[in-house]
């Protein structure tokens, strides 16, 4: 039984797992970058995210894939372009790597009902074996990459949760007030309003995620 959703917070399909989990009650959280960054300019708030030291985008992919007891990713069509892919790439080397169970879905393929069956057995193919997960990682593509994917994925999600629902897990939504209370303290300082590569090139000290690392 899923008791926990976490994310990043990026629109598309990161915001339709958060979508879903709320409607339903269950508790959800995870990592985003410091100042709520997307692509759209900040996360809401509706979203109960802890922020990230860091302003990039793979730090809090790799806490949230950590974090999770396993991670769905949502594609959409051909993802044969390296550069439509490189976050969802990186979230997958993560989990393997970290030896988390990963479910790979591709919704034009599969479609809303096809996805929710197979997330559901997946879930409990894990459970069956050994690896029950509580909390769930889901990431996929950004909405400007696939446009409707948001909805697409809050669908998906609300039957996987739906047997779920019922049983929630602790009320754990955010983690310790002093790991809180350090991460504010590192935000003090950035500017807002600065694009995705303005942003990584004012960022030099930001170390670089090494295999060793994550």
């Amino acid at each position: 039984m899923v008791w926990k959703v976490i994310s990043g917070g990026q629109t598309g399909a990161d915001r339709g797992g958060l979508d879903a989990a709320i409607e339903l009650g269950v508790s959800h959280g995870g990592w985003c970058p410091r100042k709520r960054r997307a692509e759209d300019g900040r996360v809401p708030d509706r979203y109960k995210l802890d922020e990230h030291v860091y302003y990039g985008y793979r730090h809090r992919t790799a806490e949230n894939v950590k974090e999770a007891d396993a991670t769905v990713i949502f594609l959409y069509g051909d993802e044969s372009d390296p550069g439509v892919r490189s976050g969802s790439k990186m979230t997958a080397q993560v989990a393997r790597r970290n030896k988390k169970p990963l479910c790979e879905i591709d919704l034009e393929q599969h479609g809303v009902d096809g996805a929710a069956s197979l997330i559901t057995s997946w879930i409990d193919n894990c459970e069956a074996f050994g690896m029950p997960i509580r909390v769930l990682n889901v990431a996929g593509k950004r909405e400007s990459k696939a446009p409707g994917i948001q909805k697409a994925v809050k669908k998906v999600m609300l039957a996987v949760l739906e047997v779920s629902a019922s049983v929630v897990g602790p009320a754990d939504d955010q983690r310790d007030a002093s790991q809180a209370q350090s991460n504010e303290q590192a935000m003090d300082g950035l500017v807002d309003g600065k694009s995705d590569s303005e942003a990584e090139a004012d960022e030099p000290d930001e170390p670089m995620l090494r295999w060793e690392d994550i």
